[in-house]
């Protein structure tokens, strides 16, 4: 079976069996996997509905839309962990049981480097992997064929992660697609198998440095508890870390002299935003968020950035005290 996606667009995916799956189309099988890790890993759909799903981009249709992020379900026999917890910590039968991957094939992913344990237990990342390499074995995609994917993966992190530290050091508006390219020892032409332009690799690298501030919910969880750890999360990420406070300052400059890229954020903002609302209201109900949750979610978006900035800028005057303070406040109407 080969796997292929447009390597210019994340979104449009198109799935056609034929014999073998061919390596200079790595790319675009990193891109078919990440849309079904991700269909599954943030929606919980079934194959089978992710299948119908790229039959209508097949048919020239529109694809219907994905639902929304669906609340976690637990873990078999994983000691009440989630699939969104960023903790998770599985025995290998535990893995087995939870993935639906026979033991062979987990076997081959291990070999293969794709899967590994931490601590003799395995993490969420290879949970997904598994799950994924379980539900593509149906269509005859094997263990094997996503070593090829791992390479196009990991070619991509090493230009974010090149980019990444040009930007440390000369911020985003001196960046550099062939300084890029040198730092991670490849051509200029490989940068355009991942990523479409230089914005698109600067959105990738501004993900990277944000993303451990996505703070999944946990089912039942309060929002104090909730808010106090992301006031951590706020607080860890912005110790003694000053190369990350060089380039969010950096970034907010780019996008402020560049109205392509200030447009993005604020397409990405209004995409955000919606979903942020739905999810603060559905776990902690409209009376504990004691305002509108338009406003609430702004007002905590607001926060967390600005909290980063001053930290990053005056660490002195912003210690850790205060920044649990401001987001205890955020909780006063929770009863």
């Amino acid at each position: 079976m080969e796997l292929k996606a447009d390597a210019r667009r994340r979104d449009h995916v198109e799935l056609a069996a034929s014999p073998g799956l061919h390596l200079e189309r790595a790319h675009a099988d990193a891109e078919r996997l990440r849309f079904i890790l991700a269909a599954q890993r943030d929606h919980y759909l079934p194959l089978r509905v992710i299948k119908e799903h790229l039959d209508a981009v097949d048919r020239g249709q529109a694809p219907p839309p994905l639902e929304g992020r669906r609340s976690p379900r637990g873990l078999v026999a994983a000691d009440s962990v989630h699939e969104g917890a960023r903790d998770v910590r599985l025995t290998r039968r535990q893995l087995l049981d939870t993935s639906g991957v026979d033991p062979e094939v987990l076997t081959e992913l291990e070999e293969f480097g794709l899967v590994s344990r931490v601590g003799g237990q395995y993490d969420r990342d290879a949970l997904t992997i598994a799950k994924a390499a379980a539900a593509l074995r149906s269509f005859g995609f094997q263990a094997r064929h996503l070593r090829a994917v791992k390479a196009a993966a990991d070619r991509e992190v090493g230009l974010i992660e090149a980019a990444a530290g040009l930007v440390s050091q000369h911020g985003y508006e001196a960046l550099a697609l062939e300084a890029v390219a040198g730092k991670a020892g490849v051509t200029r032409r490989t940068i355009y198998d991942h990523f479409r332009n230089k914005d698109d690799l600067i959105v990738a690298v501004i993900y990277r440095e944000r993303k451990e501030l996505f703070v999944p919910i946990k089912p039942g969880q309060a929002l104090r508890a909730y808010l106090r750890t992301l006031a951590k999360v706020v607080i860890d990420a912005s110790t003694d870390n000053p190369a990350r406070g060089r380039s969010g300052a950096a970034f907010h400059l780019y996008a402020l002299t560049h109205e392509d890229m200030r447009q993005r954020v604020v397409a990405e903002s209004r995409k955000i935003l919606p979903k942020l609302e739905a999810g603060l209201v559905e776990a902690f109900g409209r009376e504990a968020l004691g305002m509108p949750p338009r406003k609430f979610a702004r007002v905590l978006l607001a926060l967390t950035d600005g909290l980063m900035a001053r930290r990053n800028l005056t660490p002195e005057e912003f210690p850790a005290d205060i920044v649990y303070a401001a987001f205890d406040a955020l909780a006063s109407h929770e009863k």
